[in-house]
């Protein structure tokens, strides 16, 4: 039971992390587009 709440915390981080690692980039994008 405890192993699968870990996985569980563990896919929700690295969502999270993907989510933010694609903003970052499009900010990115964006930020380079205006310079």
């Amino acid at each position: 039971m405890k192993f699968l709440i870990i996985l569980v915390l563990w896919s929700l981080i690295a969502k999270s992390y993907l989510a933010l690692f694609k903003v970052a980039s499009k900010a990115d994008k964006e930020l380079s587009r205006l310079y």
